[in-house]
């Protein structure tokens, strides 16, 4: 069965039929949780209902803690069945999507993450439990909000390093866990790093293509020898 059938299985599971067979009328259905009837033609509608009848969504929430307490992970499609109902026809601006956006990438470049990190399943269940109606970026999303990243961060960095009055430049050569040698650049500040890198034996390390790393440290070798 496919995963849209399966989908609507499970909302039409928890309905009442309560129409003849007529195809030239709308069924009639009642709501095994709150008892309400209304018609519908089609899965909306009771989607609809699901995500507003509050006896469905305490009953959710009860296994959501009951599943929380005892460390219980839902299965996948579990958590796609969950999510067609508690998000039911709630949703996020514009706006606010890509705020959420941003923040996400800017987590993922600010730790290191790749930047396939949201298209994890359990990522996106997660996401889905805390802010319904919102999904995380895609790899291809945060390739598109990179540039702009990029630039306030080379705009913080470098407000943190001319207006200190002093500054240190570390370079560091040793060889990883696998051989290979390594070169870590940091830059320290009287209240912390502010700013580091690690280059590795390729041309290439995983975000210094897209963030422009090699800009980064011209600007603060021209920086010092000024």
């Amino acid at each position: 069965m496919a995963p849209t059938q399966a989908n609507a299985a499970f909302v039409w599971r928890q309905f009442i039929d309560l129409s003849c067979s007529n195809s030239k009328k709308s069924k009639r259905y009642r709501c095994r949780h709150c008892q309400k009837d209304f018609a519908a033609t089609s899965v909306g509608r009771p989607k609809e209902h699901l995500a507003a009848c509050e006896k469905w969504q305490a009953k959710q929430r009860q296994e959501r803690q009951a599943q929380d307490s005892a460390g219980y992970l839902p299965s996948y499609s579990e958590a796609i069945q969950k999510k067609i109902t508690e998000v039911g026809i709630q949703h996020i601006s514009q706006d606010e999507s890509h705020s959420y956006a941003y923040g996400a990438t800017a987590a993922v470049i600010a730790g290191g993450g790749p930047f396939s990190l949201f298209e994890s399943r359990r990522w996106r269940y997660f996401f889905t439990r805390i802010k319904p109606g919102w999904k995380p970026p895609s790899r291809a999303a945060i390739t598109r909000i990179l540039p702009g990243f990029y630039q306030e961060l080379y705009g913080e960095v470098s407000k943190r390093i001319t207006s200190s009055e002093w500054f240190n430049i570390i370079f560091d050569a040793s060889d990883n866990v696998s051989g290979h040698r390594i070169v870590n650049i940091s830059v320290q500040l009287p209240d912390g790093p502010a700013f580091w890198k690690t280059f590795g034996h390729r041309r290439r390390t995983a975000h210094s293509g897209e963030l422009g790393d090699a800009d980064m440290v011209l600007f603060i070798l021209r920086s010092s020898a000024g």
